[in-house]
């Protein structure tokens, strides 16, 4: 049997992953009607699979997100709530831009390893990462991502 406060905290958890889900899906709808019917990413020359893309981002998102809010439920409330509002806010603004480039890297080792057919240590896979985190698209995406952060952190009650 689940106790209430299990409840409470698996209704204030799932909300935040869901966020992360839908997010992943509309951005990559939106990176698909930018791309077209290219087969890489312009900025960096990476390649690009719409199908594998926007399953990866996707399952990865819900992950995180449920991480994000697993941590935000149950460790950052007991934590933070003694601290200042703004305490709080440049705190958990660094925490969670670590989480936001570990997702960011996750994502795009995975894709780059099924895309190139190759695995995880492959010299190629590396260069490409390297080729998103120092180019504008990773700037770019890391904003959107603190737009969902934003937003699945209003969720809680």
């Amino acid at each position: 049997m689940v106790s209430p406060i299990a409840k409470r905290n698996i209704a204030q958890i799932i909300p935040i992953g869901l966020i992360w889900f839908i997010f992943s899906l509309v951005y990559s709808l939106l990176e698909r009607g930018l791309l077209g019917k290219l087969n890489y990413y312009p900025a960096t020359g990476n390649p690009y699979n719409f199908s594998k893309t926007f399953f990866i981002t996707a399952a990865v998102a819900l992950i995180i997100g449920l991480l994000v809010g697993t941590i935000e439920v149950l460790n950052f409330y007991k934590v933070f709530r003694q601290k200042s509002f703004i305490q709080k806010i440049g705190l958990k603004t660094l925490l969670y831009l670590g989480i936001t480039i570990l997702f960011l890297f996750l994502t795009s080792l995975i894709n780059n390893a099924l895309e190139l057919k190759t695995t995880l240590l492959d010299e190629r896979v590396w260069t490409n990462i390297w080729a998103f985190f120092s180019n504008y698209a990773f700037w770019g995406v890391e904003v959107y991502i603190a737009a969902i952060i934003g937003v699945s952190l209003f969720t809680r009650k």
